[in-house]
């Protein structure tokens, strides 16, 4: 799997390719949970991706999921800084 590829994924889907529910994902990238190190052996086995790489991109879709969340729980904050 590429990196684009596993960005544009729905829960759904990773699901789906993980045997890890969406709940699980959902909370990964919300900031709730963090994947343990052999969760994420399984993830990447599953994804064919080499763990450092899903370790990167886990971490850069939650980055992404936290500043969207952060907008849309303060627009007036977010349109007076922009």
């Amino acid at each position: 799997m590429k990196k684009q590829e596993f960005m544009e994924k729905s829960l759904r889907e990773l699901e789906a390719l993980t045997g890890a529910s969406y709940t699980h994902w959902m909370r990964y990238f919300n900031g709730g949970n963090s994947p343990t190190l052999t969760t994420l052996e399984k993830y990447s086995d599953a994804l064919d991706v080499p763990l450092g790489e899903l370790c990167e991109w886990v971490a850069e879709r939650r980055d992404t999921t936290m500043k969207r969340l952060k907008r849309s729980r303060h627009p007036a904050q977010t349109a007076q800084a922009g």
